[in-house]
């Protein structure tokens, strides 16, 4: 494994590293991808999100959503609050939330590690 990391960082394919914590220790059970149908401005949403959840990854996007973020939670009645102030702080009528299972897995196994190689 060690000399597959080695190879994508030659290959210029891993620039950095993501760390995935242990969240129970850290006292989350949850796991939340957000997305929402919104006219707000996207700083002040990343703003309120950053100061009223457990922020980890929010992006202004296009297509469905006109925001996602992934969130941690204590419990769900804590997410259930959050997505509630979030609502009412700014006035969105579609809110759509996906509870993860558990923390994804990374599999590289589909990746072609040699893509410039001909076949």
């Amino acid at each position: 494994m060690l000399n597959r990391i080695k190879r994508l960082k030659e290959l210029g394919v891993i620039t950095g590293a993501t760390l995935f914590p242990s969240l129970e220790k850290m006292g989350f059970h949850i796991v939340a991808t957000i997305g929402m149908e919104t006219d707000s401005k996207p700083e002040e949403l990343i703003e309120f999100f950053g100061e009223h959840t457990h922020l980890i990854e929010p992006s202004t996007c296009i297509g469905e959503y006109d925001f996602c973020a992934v969130v941690y939670a204590e419990d769900i009645t804590v997410l259930n609050q959050k997505i509630n102030a979030v609502r009412k702080r700014f006035g969105i009528e579609k809110i759509v939330v996906n509870v993860w299972t558990g923390m994804p897995h990374m599999n590289f196994e589909n990746i072609d590690l040699n893509p410039n190689k001909k076949r």
